[in-house]
Formats: structure tokens, C-alpha cells, sequence
């Protein structure tokens, strides 16, 4: 009799109800020949009822489904301290939903103003802790950030940068000159509007006054001579200020305020021009702030060979003309470093690391205060380093394990960085060294060609210790000098034993959608070429979120996706997420083989997936055989993707949401119906969504193109408020598609969003919004850019670098900024905007990326045979071409290894083109004439190469070659004795052009008798 198999999983689930309903049917209707006839239609009917009820069960139960899945963001549950804080050395405690790891926050987390400090996990593995190291200082409005794309443990990840803030208290005994939370030593206002200053009057002052001296720039300049302690400094804004008392016995008295209290606003407006503001108890001063004036307006951007200014009436937004500028340094002594003239945009040479304090600009009465590095300035201050002088270098060894007194071989190559647009290098060595314990010293200078390649080898001690050796290259000489630049790359030394057999995982193909059963395959075989007949492996299967990618930029030699790697699967050690089921014994057939049914109903997750097979089996040897192979399971028949945009937006405001649909094939999706919301989501202490509060929800419909537009305005809620937007449908499936984003919403009025010390193009005034997450070299890319009022803006592409400084008007409403994606944008760009509105300063933008598919070279790798029997040789022909197909000549390095080595370690060698191509932030300065400076302390605070001969090497690497060259038809082939060895060998080859394009590539052949 034949087993009836029964569902699994939820006992109330919709199919399980209607299987336990026919069976005790069935039970209750004996199937006699009487009986039939007159029973089966009635059980016939009764049966479509209960298939039609489950269907519409299971179809309600989609969306109670999606709601009720795992946690799939990490989000920010509590932050503190929020208000005012006493202390100066506050505890910044974050709190999440997900346990997240101290030092994972490290390049997403930001304080601003900086003060150096120690990430440390909290009382929970969802609690993350700041301690600072030294004192905020008193009165500051300090902002922390946390970045998109923080991941917790379980790699979910943050959906939108979410910010706080909190202010320091301020000192008793004075009188702080404040506006919009910001104390200031230095303030320039529009004069139209005149001064927008609070008064914080500490509580032991008493009788204050405040008066009010017209002064000019020769005093100001004195007043902001600062010192160094460390001639050595290199960290900008670094200085403390001479303070020196101003006799304004003769200086004119403008105003004076008497018996002012705390929290008078000082409403300021007189002659264009510097003033002098001082506050006193009786004719004590006890703080004084310096005042501009002004009807035109400076912008200032600053990379490490150039500054661009650009004037524009405050009033009118019409560029300016006729301005005498002067650089000035003003450490020990005002300095002029440079006197130039400013009409309408305009550039200068200005070459890192020049510090440049300040910039003030001259016409007829009007005298133009640009703060840059002078202490405690609020202009953004991101640059660190000369392009020029910065090296990037990949490096990589033939293998990734050895034993001792074996040798080491090595390949590198090196480019002057330019940021990203890089250069062949004018060093003619590097500096490559050992780190690790003092039984590993290995440290020599090796020439680079002018193709910038470099490469050597050296021998690992016979008494070595066991463990983990990373490989350093530097172009810095010196070994006094520490260098933080450079490559690296690591192996293992161990006595390992070579195992007989590999394991390897196939699937039907790449790429699935959810509901769909996933077939792989799991071969074994000896590296002899036998099949590993009849012996049962362990199988895993995991899964981790897929971050989706428009298909016009994807390209599977790097992920855009956020875990990065070119080679896939097959690593050891590697995060693949959380497992689905429990581990399972699987037989090998006589050929050495079994297939395996995976069913994507099985995952629980609403995003889309990277399912990982991992097989694993332990030899005689005690090795760990291991192998794994990717697939990707999209959420849906397509894709939804939010157009990049404003990440803050106001109550009370109408804002735009634009998303665009795709296909798995890249094309867009019209007239196609979704629904969206926008809700609160409230943490509870399981770790689980405790409560989701709908705020607003309604339905939209793409257009022709494939976008879709959401038009909403939110009433003020109590308080800030982080929000999330959620849209989404069926696909033909009735696979659940959508998409999320976490947008922060404030109270209007609190707009001015200040950051210090990273990228601060926070989306405030404008709403920037992009066609497409990612541009693509020569082709036209737009923006939409709505205004609130009619504008001319300052707009620049920065990266480590400004490009194509411009002019651009905007009307009030919505406006459409194209340009054509030039290859200087790649590989990644962010249009920035900078405009003067209602009298303060905005820089505004948004960051995108343009992937270097035009710096991708195509290797091909060919044997003349696949199997050679031991003493033949093998003819290999390597072939390269570009991005469009043509034949290239480029250099090249090949290694052949034995396949073993990589069943014991994975190769430790990072993706090549991802090493040099990646997503890079803004790192420049800028600022403006309506830029202040605060007014505490900021406290931040061997050989030579020589020819080469190819060569032979031991038992675990057959060949290595590091300075092969294709010809100008794309090929080069070598011929290599493949030795008495019976086993499989693996190809890999690195090579790359003079003009820095990329490429990598493997195969594998085997050598055997039978």
C-alpha cells in the first residue's frame, strides 16, 4: 500500500485545512460500487468549494504571510541622549532590532563636530556604545549619523541613514551668540535679512549687555591667529586661537542692549560690512562674536589641485564680477598666500596640503568672509591626501597556502590613484614586507615597470609557525615611515597533506523567481579524474539578502549588491547567511554524482535571496573538502527600485516618491498597479516588530516608462519621526514584489542640517531625485530637481575631485538637469548643488553610481586538449579583449595550481577589477561666504627585481609567469610540461592595460594516465 504523504509546516495554515477536511470526507464515504455513482458528484462538489475556499485563503494569507515574515531591515529602536546633556563626555547609546558587531559601525557611524572615541558593544548584541575620549565642547549641537547600508550580524541592513541630535550645555558664567542651535565666534548673515542671533545667557551672569561695533577686516584677521602645538599636524582645522582682547576705544558704537535675557533674539540689520558683537556683565566682556554683512555670495569648493570660486548676488542670483580675493593662512601670523580677481566661476591653482584658513573676498565696501581650515570652521573639510601622491596597489601570491621552506611567488600592480582615473605609476620600486611575528621577517624593494607591474619571491623559514601571513606592498621606502596605503594580500603556512578528492556544485542555472524549485547537482571526483563513487557528503543550504541591480549596469564580474566578490561562492569562512533547514546527508551515485530539489517556497524572507549549496566532507587527513555554489532567487517576476532621493523631508510639505519596475530582463514595466504605505514601525524587546502604525496608504499606477509617482503630505507628528515607505504588488506567481525605504521626517523650520567632517549633502531645500539608481558611461542621464523658489544654484560631479563647475537655473517647481555621463564620473559620481535661500547657505546632491563596465577586459583561457596524459604538454592560449569585444594588448601573470590547494583554502587574492573600481564618497572641501566658525575648541582631535625568466616550480604550483604580454591581436600562448603528476591543475590569470582596464579569469585541466 502506498504511503500517503502529508503536508508539512503550519497546522492552520490554508492547505493544511483543506487537506484534513477531505481526508475525514474521504473516511466518511465508502467507495462501494452503491455508493459511487451517487456519492461522487456530490463529493465532487464539495470538493471545488474547499479548493476554491483554500485558494481564497491562501491568497489572503499572502499578504498576513508578508507581514508576519522575519525581520528583514535593521532599523534604530532608541537613541540617546536627545535634548540637552550636562556632560560634556555623554555615553551615545544605539540601540537596534538586529544585534549588530562594535567594530562593523565603524565607517558608518559619524559625530559631528568630531571628537575621537571608542565604539564598545552595549549591555545587549543590539546595543551599540560611544564613549568619547575627550570633552565635547560646551554649547556644541552635535549631530550623529549612522549611514545606508549598516548591516547587523545577520547582514540585514540599514534602509536609509538615520541621524540624531542632542546639544551640550553651555558654560554659566558667559553669553553665547547662537543661531539655529550653532554657537559662533565668526557669523556672516545676508544683510537684506539682517542677524537671526539667540542669546544663551549662563545662569550665574548677571546684568548682561550686549553692544554692538562697526569694525573692519584688519581686526578681524588678528582676532583669528591661532597656534599649532604639533608642527607635524596634518588633521584639518587643528589649531587653538591666541584669544586677545579688541580695544574698541575707537571703534564705533552702533547699538548696545541692555539687561538682555536668555533667549533674546538680536535682530540685527545695518551697513554692509565686519562687526564686532560683545557681550558683558557690567564693562566686563565675557564673549564676543565677529559679524559680516553682505549682498553677494561666495561659493567655495576645493579638491587637492584646484579651488573654484563662484560670486553671486544674495539678492538677485545673477553672478557677480570684479572681486578681489585674497588666501590667507593665518597660523602665528596672518599670511597672504595668494590675491587673485573673481568674476563668475573661476579656478585656481591651489595644491594640497596647503592649508588655506581663509578666503576674503573685496568689492568697493563690501568685504566677503570664506572660512575654510581656520579652527573651528563649519565648512565641509574632507580632504586628507594628494591624488597624486596616493598609490593604488593590488597584490596577490601564486597560492594560498604553503608549508614551510616553501616559496613564495608574488605579482602586483601599481597605479597612481587620480582619483579613480588612474595613472601609470612614476615610482620605480615598492616596498614589499612581511607583517606578523618575528619568525616571518621578510622585507625588500622590487622595481616596477613602466607598465607598473612588479613581482618577485622569497622562502618561507623551515621553523615557521603554524598560521596566518599577510603580505604588505608600498611605494613608501622608508621602513621608519608607517604607511597606511598600499595592498595586501594573505596566505596560510601549515604541514597540510593534499587531499585525493574535490567536491563541486552545480545548479540548472544562475538566477530564479521565488516559487520556483531549484535543481543542483553535487559531483565528486578524485583530482586523478575518477569519480568519488558512492560516499555520502553533508549538505547546507543558506540563504542571505540579494540587493537587486538594474540589469543595464550589472555585470557578473562585480556585485553591486553590497557583499562584493567576483568569484562566487566556494570561500571558507564566509558569511552565507542563515541556514534553511537543517544539514542533510546526501549519497554520491556510481558516477560520483546526486541531484538535489530545492523548493524557493521554503524561504522566508520578503527580499530577494542568494541561496548558497555548501557540500562538505572530511578526508583521512582530517581536511575539510568544502564547496558551494550561488544561486539568486528574486522576489517576484521583477523588480521595483526606488529612485535615489531625499532622505529627509519636512511635515507639512508635499514631497514626490518616484519608483521605477523592471523586468528580470531589464525592461521596464508600464501601466502595472501598486499599492503602497507609509507607517511607523515600533520595536519591542523580542526583537520582533511589536506594532506598525499605518500613517498613510493609498494606490498607484506606473506610467509608460515604467515610473510610478507618490504625492503625499504628512501633518506633524510630536516629534522627528523615521518613517518608512513601502511599496508593492503580485506578480503573476502571487509572489509578493516590493520595495522599502526609511525616510527621516522633521518639523519645518529645522532644515538647516549641519554636518562636519563627511558628506554633507543632506537633501533639505531641494528634492533631488535620480532616473535611475545607477548611470552608465556615454549615455544622457537626468535628474529632477524640484525647487521651492526660482534659483541659480552652483552645481558641480564630485568625487575626490570637482568636475565641470557650472551655473544652473531652476525654476520653482520641478526641473529636469540632464547631462551626458562622461568616463570621469566613473566609478561613482555625486552631483552637488549649492545655493544662498532665505539668507542662509545649502549644499545639496545626491550620490550615484556609474560602474566601470568600460574598464572591464574580457580573458579568455583555452587548452588545446582537456585531458593530457602525464610528460605531454599543454598549449594554453590566453586571449583579451575589452568591453566592446575589440582584441587589446595587455599585460598578464599566469599561475597553474594544483586544483587540491583550493579544496583546502579558497583563493585569498581579492576580486581584481572591485580592488580598483568601487564606490568612492565626495572628499573635498567646500564652503561659502555664509560659512561660520564656532566658537570653542574643536578637538579632534631587498633585492631588485631584475629579469625574469618563466619557470617550473614545485608539486602544488606547476607554472607561474608574472610578466607575460598579449599581442595587438589579444593573444600570447605558453607551453607548459604538465609534469608525472596525476591530478587537475587551475589556470588563473590577472591582466591589465596601460590604461587601467581589468580583467581575470580561470580554468581548469586535467592530467591523468587512466
Amino acid at each position: 500500500m502506498q504511503k500517503q504523504i502529508e503536508p508539512s509546516g503550519d497546522p492552520i495554515s490554508p492547505n493544511n485545512i483543506f487537506y484534513l477536511i477531505k481526508t475525514r470526507i474521504l473516511k466518511k464515504i465508502p467507495l462501494t460500487k452503491r455508493t459511487f455513482l451517487s456519492k461522487v458528484a456530490l463529493l465532487s462538489v464539495i470538493l471545488l468549494l474547499l479548493y476554491s475556499l483554500n485558494l481564497f485563503l491562501s491568497l489572503r494569507q499572502k499578504d498576513s504571510l508578508f507581514k508576519s515574515r522575519g525581520i528583514d531591515y535593521l532599523a534604530v529602536i532608541s537613541a540617546s541622549p536627545r535634548g540637552t546633556t550636562k556632560s560634556n563626555k555623554p555615553k551615545i547609546i544605539v540601540k537596534f532590532n538586529l544585534p549588530v558587531t562594535a567594530h562593523h559601525i565603524g565607517d558608518y557611524f559619524y559625530i559631528n563636530p568630531y571628537v575621537k572615541g571608542n565604539l564598545k558593544q552595549g549591555s545587549s548584541l543590539e546595543e551599540i556604545v560611544f564613549e568619547p575620549e575627550v570633552s565635547l565642547p560646551r554649547g556644541a549641537y552635535v549631530t550623529v549619523s549612522l549611514k545606508t547600508g549598516l548591516p547587523s550580524n545577520y547582514g540585514k541592513k540599514l534602509l536609509s541613514d538615520y541621524s540624531f541630535n542632542f546639544t551640550v550645555s553651555h558654560e554659566a558664567n558667559t553669553v553665547a551668540f547662537t543661531s539655529k542651535e550653532w554657537s559662533g565666534k565668526f557669523m556672516s548673515f545676508q544683510a537684506l535679512y539682517g542677524t537671526d542671533i539667540t542669546l544663551k545667557v549662563g545662569s550665574d551672569i548677571s546684568y548682561p549687555s550686549v553692544r554692538i561695533y562697526k569694525a573692519d577686516v584688519g581686526l578681524l584677521l588678528e582676532s583669528l591667529i591661532y597656534k599649532v602645538k604639533d608642527s607635524n599636524y596634518r588633521y584639518p582645522r587643528q589649531g587653538e586661537y591666541i584669544e586677545k582682547s579688541v580695544n574698541t576705544d575707537k571703534l564705533k558704537l552702533i547699538k548696545e542692549y541692555k539687561e538682555v535675557k536668555d533667549n533674546d533674539k538680536i535682530n540685527f540689520k545695518g551697513e554692509k560690512g565686519i562687526y564686532l558683537f560683545q557681550a558683558l556683565e557690567g564693562d566686563l566682556v565675557t564673549n564676543s562674536a565677529w559679524v559680516s554683512l553682505n549682498d553677494i555670495g561666495i561659493h567655495l569648493r576645493q579638491d587637492d589641485e584646484k579651488i573654484f570660486l563662484a560670486a553671486q548676488s544674495l539678492i538677485s542670483g545673477e553672478p557677480e564680477s570684479g572681486i578681489d580675493i585674497n588666501f590667507y593662512k593665518l597660523e602665528d601670523e596672518p599670511k597672504t598666500l595668494a590675491i587673485h580677481t573673481l568674476s563668475g566661476i573661476q579656478e585656481y591653482p591651489f595644491t594640497y596640503p596647503e592649508r588655506l584658513d581663509l578666503v576674503i573676498g573685496k568689492k568697493g565696501n563690501e568685504v566677503i568672509i570664506i572660512p575654510v581650515e581656520i579652527p573651528n570652521s563649519q565648512a565641509e573639510i574632507q580632504l586628507t591626501q594628494s591624488l597624486n601622491n596616493k598609490y593604488q596597489i593590488f597584490l596577490y601570491t601564486d597560492r594560498p597556502i604553503y608549508k614551510s621552506n616553501a616559496k613564495v611567488s608574488f605579482r602586483g600592480i601599481v597605479r597612481k590613484d587620480n582619483d579613480a582615473l588612474y595613472k601609470l605609476p612614476d615610482v620605480t620600486k615598492v616596498r614589499v614586507y612581511l607583517g606578523g611575528d618575528s619568525s616571518s621577517k621578510f622585507d625588500k624593494e622590487f622595481d616596477v615597470s613602466e607598465e607598473g607591474i612588479f613581482y618577485g619571491e622569497f622562502d618561507i623559514p623551515k621553523d615557521i609557525a603554524n598560521g596566518t601571513r599577510y603580505l604588505y606592498a608600498t611605494t613608501i621606502l622608508d621602513k621608519q615611515k608607517y604607511s597606511s596605503e598600499g595592498g595586501y594580500t594573505y596566505f596560510d603556512v601549515f604541514e597540510y597533506k593534499k587531499p585525493v578528492f574535490g567536491l563541486e556544485v552545480e545548479v540548472d542555472k544562475s538566477e530564479y523567481i521565488r516559487s520556483e524549485k531549484i535543481l543542483a547537482k553535487i559531483k565528486g571526483k578524485y583530482f586523478d579524474g575518477r569519480a568519488y563513487a558512492d560516499q555520502s557528503v553533508n549538505l547546507t543550504i543558506y540563504s542571505r539578502d540579494y540587493y537587486e541591480t538594474e540589469k543595464a549596469v550589472y555585470n557578473s564580474s562585480f556585485k553591486l549588491n553590497g557583499w562584493g566578490g567576483m568569484c562566487g561562492a566556494g570561500g571558507f569562512e564566509d558569511y552565507y547567511g542563515q541556514k534553511v533547514g537543517e544539514p542533510k546527508e546526501i549519497q554520491l551515485d556510481k558516477n560520483g554524482e546526486a541531484q538535489v530539489e530545492f523548493s524557493t517556497k521554503d524561504l522566508t524572507s520578503i527580499l530577494s535571496q542568494e541561496v548558497t549549496f555548501l557540500v562538505q566532507k572530511k578526508d583521512e587527513n582530517e581536511n575539510n573538502i568544502t564547496a558551494a555554489k550561488n544561486a539568486i532567487v528574486h522576489q517576484g517576476q521583477f523588480n521595483v527600485f526606488f529612485r535615489p532621493g531625499p532622505n529627509r523631508i519636512s511635515y507639512n510639505e508635499e514631497f514626490t516618491l518616484a519608483f521605477y519596475t523592471e523586468n528580470l530582463g531589464g525592461e521596464k514595466l508600464s501601466e502595472k498597479e501598486f499599492s503602497y504605505e507609509i507607517f511607523e514601525e515600533s520595536w519591542g524587546s523580542s526583537n520582533k516588530p511589536s506594532k506598525r502604525e499605518i500613517i498613510k496608504s493609498g494606490n498607484v499606477k506606473t506610467d509608460y516608462n515604467g515610473i510610478g509617482l507618490i504625492k503625499e503630505k504628512l501633518e506633524t507628528l510630536e516629534s522627528d519621526d523615521y518613517l518608512y515607505i513601502s511599496i508593492k504588488t503580485l506578480d503573476s506567481l502571487n509572489n509578493v514584489v516590493e520595495a522599502r525605504k526609511g525616510i527621516q521626517f522633521f518639523k519645518q523650520g529645522q532644515n538647516r542640517y549641519q554636518n562636519w567632517g563627511y558628506n554633507s549633502i543632506e537633501q533639505t531645500v531641494l528634492k533631488i531625485t535620480s532616473f535611475s539608481n545607477s548611470l552608465k558611461v556615454g549615455e544622457p542621464a537626468s535628474l529632477e530637481v524640484i525647487s521651492p523658489s526660482d534659483l541659480v544654484v552652483f552645481g558641480s560631479f564630485e568625487r575626490g575631485r570637482v568636475y565641470i563647475p557650472q551655473w544652473i537655473k531652476l525654476s520653482k517647481g520641478t526641473n529636469t538637469f540632464k547631462f551626458d555621463v562622461i568616463s570621469d564620473y566613473s566609478p561613482s559620481t555625486t552631483p552637488t548643488f549649492s545655493f544662498f535661500y532665505n539668507g542662509e547657505y545649502f549644499i545639496e546632491g545626491l550620490s550615484l553610481n556609474v560602474p566601470a563596465l568600460h574598464k572591464l577586459i574580457d580573458v579568455e583561457i583555452s587548452t588545446d586538449k582537456e585531458k593530457y596524459n602525464p610528460s605531454d604538454t599543454a598549449i594554453i592560449t590566453i586571449t583579451t579583449k575589452d568591453r566592446a569585444g575589440n582584441f587589446i594588448s595587455v599585460d598578464a601573470g599566469i599561475g597553474i595550481v594544483d586544483e587540491a590547494i583550493f579544496a583546502l583554502r579558497k583563493n585569498a587574492a581579492a576580486p581584481l577589477h572591485s580592488s580598483f573600481y568601487y564606490f568612492r564618497r565626495r572628499s573635498i572641501n567646500s564652503s561659502s561666504s555664509l560659512t561660520w566658525i564656532a566658537t570653542y575648541n574643536w578637538d579632534g582631535g631587498g633585492g631588485g627585481g631584475g629579469g625574469f625568466e618563466a619557470f617550473l616550480k614545485d608539486s602544488d604550483t606547476l607554472y607561474w609567469n608574472p610578466a607575460l604580454k598579449t599581442g595587438t591581436d589579444g593573444q600570447v600562448k605558453v607551453e607548459v610540461p604538465v609534469g608525472e603528476t596525476e591530478t587537475t591543475w587551475r589556470v588563473l590569470v590577472y591582466a591589465s592595460s596601460d590604461d587601467t582596464k581589468v580583467g581575470q579569469s580561470s580554468k581548469d585541466f586535467l592530467v591523468s594516465g587512466q
